[in-house]
């Protein structure tokens, strides 16, 4: 990815792609980390981790809803939750707050 030619290999800023909009952060802190390759990159591994801990957090928070009601699930996404069936549900919630990204702030540091 990068911020000239967007996510899509290949695109610039003044294309034109049916059902996308193009943005860029404007402004004086999004300069500044965009002139030090190093703040990107550490901002970019900052979100990046984010999302992976969000995406973990949203498969544990299926497969919770799932331990309710009964139903199917992807194999592999009962182990990537870190749930267990013998877990009772004051330690799913438990293991689900913990999932829960709460620094992302470092991304803004």
């Amino acid at each position: 990815m990068s911020a000239k030619t967007g996510t899509r290999p290949g695109t610039k800023p003044d294309d034109r792609i049916p059902g996308h909009d193009y943005l860029m952060g404007k402004g004086a802190g999004w300069e500044s980390i965009r002139k030090d390759n190093r703040e990107v990159m550490r901002y970019e591994g900052e979100i990046q981790s984010a999302i992976t801990s969000t995406r973990k957090l949203l498969d544990a928070l299926s497969v919770a809803h799932l331990m309710l009601h009964g139903g199917h699930v992807e194999k592999g996404t009962m182990a990537q939750s870190g749930l267990r069936t013998d877990m009772e549900p004051a330690a799913v919630i438990a293991h689900v707050q913990g999932l829960m990204p709460s620094d992302i702030d470092k991304a803004l540091k």
